[in-house]
């Protein structure tokens, strides 16, 4: 059984899916990954802005 902190984490990242999906944007597993990332301290989200807009450059 997960931890309440875990489900809380899947409940916020599954809300923020719902927010982009009313914007016409799509949240990919790469992007639910980055934000994990962020969240466990293993990046920061300058770090992955920069990942992010290096794809349209």
């Amino acid at each position: 059984m997960p931890n309440t902190q875990q489900t809380n984490i899947a409940e916020i990242l599954d809300n923020i899916a719902m927010s982009c999906r009313m914007e016409g944007l799509e949240m990919t597993d790469e992007i639910r990954a980055m934000c994990l990332a962020i969240y466990n301290g293993s990046t920061t989200l300058q770090d992955c802005l920069h990942k992010i807009n290096a794809k349209y450059l």
